[in-house]
């Protein structure tokens, strides 16, 4: 199972990031759930994966050296898989 493509999102993260945190957490209970309304961005959402011990935290980039989202999504789809 891969992670899912940013392509088709245009600039709804929230979008994305809803699909991705169902995805996830069925191998990482503990991911984060974006919540925009608390003052989230899409920095602290990807933040919340990048650098945790699970393997998607392990494979995913620095959220800190993209522009965009969609940069930053790109890249993960490219050096992530799921199992199942």
């Amino acid at each position: 199972m891969s992670i899912i493509h940013p392509e088709g999102f245009g600039d709804d993260f929230k979008a994305w990031a809803d699909q991705m945190t169902m995805l996830i957490t069925k191998e990482v209970p503990q991911a984060l759930i974006f919540n925009p309304e608390l003052g989230d961005t899409w920095q602290d959402w990807a933040g919340g994966l990048y650098g945790s011990e699970d393997p998607i935290g392990q494979d995913a980039p620095d959220p800190e050296g993209f522009d965009t989202w969609q940069e930053w999504a790109e890249r993960l789809f490219e050096t992530v898989e799921l199992p199942g």
